[in-house]
């Protein structure tokens, strides 16, 4: 017989006081035949760090900076390491082209990187990238102001420090498609500081593969753990998508 942990369950609603429903997606807008992480940016060179360390973005562009014609200011969303519960932070950072600009925060996980003033271009000129301990983990493509990434990892408290446990409700994957090109979606999980990552769920469009859709939801995410959606499609340059339905309880 094996033994759940309290984390398994899904919260009563009529136990809790309040709670945020949120849209985590990504998509892939040309993939390969190979299983590829759904972000619309830097794929599968992804590495996700296992503590929080040392955070800086830069751009491949010299035009990204304070005084360029494409991206000058960004946002920096995501979560601080285990010794602050991690904990969501935010940073407003002024990018200064291909030199490397060190965040105040150590991150443990880039949720989201946002555009926030532009120069005359409007869009960013070049690839702006985030790295947490020198590992690739967030990037914005040249002309785009907003990543999108199937990927989360889940917060202990919010920005002010109060107690929030997620929950994921669903998840899902969809293809752009000509009628002979399918998909394999898979979920993927990792617990805290691990760096070791499981598939424990698939939907399919296509019937390779063996890993069983059988990961019951909703389910409790604990404060560090991580998840991420990837795609085998059945064709070069398909458009893919992901995401997950999560509540945040606090």
């Amino acid at each position: 017989m094996s033994t759940l942990n309290a984390t398994d369950w899904p919260i009563r609603r009529d136990m809790v006081g309040t709670y945020y429903e949120y849209n985590k997606f990504g998509d892939s807008p040309s993939m390969s035949l190979n299983t590829e992480m759904i972000v619309s940016d830097l794929g599968n060179s992804q590495t996700f760090a296992v503590a929080a360390a040392a955070t800086s973005v830069v751009s491949s562009s010299a035009n990204d900076a304070a005084a360029g014609t494409g991206a000058r200011t960004v946002l920096i969303e995501g979560i601080l390491g285990s010794a602050n519960n991690y904990q969501m932070i935010r940073e407003v950072i002024t990018l200064a082209g291909v030199t490397p600009v060190v965040l105040t925060n150590q991150f443990y996980f880039v949720h989201r990187m946002k555009v926030l003033t532009t120069g005359a271009g409007g869009v960013t000129a070049g690839a702006v990238t985030c790295s947490i301990d020198g590992n690739d983990v967030a990037q914005l493509l040249a002309g785009n102001n907003g990543t999108l990434m199937a990927v989360y990892f889940a917060q202990g408290c919010d920005f002010v420090g109060n107690d929030v446990r997620v929950e994921i409700v669903d998840w899902y994957g969809s293809i752009k498609r000509a009628a002979t090109t399918a998909a394999d979606y898979i979920i993927y999980k990792t617990s805290a500081g691990s760096g070791t990552w499981a598939p424990i769920g698939k939907r399919s469009g296509q019937s390779s593969g063996t890993t069983a859709d059988t990961w019951k939801l909703p389910r409790i995410i604990a404060p560090g753990d991580g998840i991420y959606v990837s795609s085998t499609p059945s064709a070069n340059g398909a458009f893919s998508t992901a995401g997950f339905d999560l509540r945040f309880y606090i």
